[in-house]
């Protein structure tokens, strides 16, 4: 039998939707001018490209350049460089999109059927969408695997405090890149990304591989699942990093049902040292997901407190 998604990513320690998380934000564009994209002391902030995509169906199928009305006036005309589907492989996203009268639900569960040969797993399906209404809809998943082998050594470069980090980890696909760092934030997510992806000072080896430098600068293991909703609008965010690899699975979708009851999250207390995980492709500079992670509500207990 063939290994689902959620198979792949077990049982999550930490799931909620947004309502029931206070310290964790979204954004759904990585663009400087997009106002959810800056970060806010004391809390997480979560970015994945499957938002971006489905935004992309809403616009293709609708005619029309996405605007950001709820910012300030901002169009984001995603063509080109900026098309958020060049930031990751084909096999690990679809999306899809159409009207309800075109048999979008169809059209899209075929899809994503045929996609991922029977293992993706959505969550933000509707049982039917109105003739009417446009529904669009994007899931990604990818899972990167450490390289053990000998002679594989993390890379890690230093901020100019003592506690900072930057650990750009080896992976069995060279194609691929997980970065892990603790470092101040910088005004907005892309301007943080950018800063550990090309640090002021140049990577070295770390003389170990990827589990030992994960154990080395204590880096928590994290595994949440969360749903956030606004409006007709649904995102879903799943991380799994652990000392096998990183795992992340997200999901959006222009909704036109209410979501189903999701656990609660425990409350969430200030991390000893905030975490930025980033997950891209090495051609690319923009990811296609990062988490920014300063308070404990979606990580895993310290089991030695």
């Amino acid at each position: 039998m063939a290994i689902t998604h959620a198979d792949a990513l077990g049982r999550p320690f930490v799931t909620a939707s947004k309502d029931e998380l206070g310290e964790t934000l979204v954004t759904g564009l990585l663009e400087r001018e997009y106002v959810q994209s800056r970060m806010v002391p004391g809390k997480n902030l979560l970015f994945a490209s499957a938002f971006a995509l489905a935004w992309e169906e809403v616009a293709r199928v609708g005619g029309s350049t996405i605007l950001m009305q709820y910012d300030p006036p901002v169009m984001v005309g995603m063509q080109a460089e900026k098309d958020y589907k060049l930031d990751l492989e084909t096999p690990a996203w679809f999306a899809g999109g159409n009207y309800g009268n075109a048999g979008v639900l169809t059209q899209i569960r075929e899809g994503l059927a045929a996609h991922f040969n029977g293992v993706a797993t959505p969550t933000l399906l509707p049982d039917n969408v109105d003739a009417e209404h446009l529904f669009a809809y994007a899931y990604m998943f990818k899972h990167v695997a450490y390289n053990d082998r000998e002679g594989q050594s993390a890379q890690v470069a230093v901020g100019p405090r003592p506690e900072d980090f930057i650990l750009d980890l080896p992976l069995t696909s060279a194609d691929d890149r997980l970065v892990i760092a603790s470092v101040q934030p910088a005004e907005t997510l892309a301007d943080t990304v950018e800063r550990v992806l090309s640090p002021h000072t140049p990577f070295t080896a770390a003389g170990m591989p990827a589990t030992w430098a994960l154990e080395r600068y204590r880096v928590p293991k994290i595994n949440f699942d969360i749903t956030w909703k606004f409006r007709n609008t649904s995102a879903r965010y799943v991380l799994k990093v652990d000392e096998f690899g990183a795992t992340v699975l997200s999901e959006a979708a222009q909704m036109t049902l209410p979501l189903p009851p999701i656990i609660v999250a425990r409350p969430g207390g200030r991390a000893p040292t905030p975490i930025l995980v980033v997950l891209t492709k090495r051609n690319r500079t923009r990811p296609y997901f990062a988490a920014w992670i300063e308070s404990t509500e979606l990580l895993i207990p310290d089991p030695v407190g």
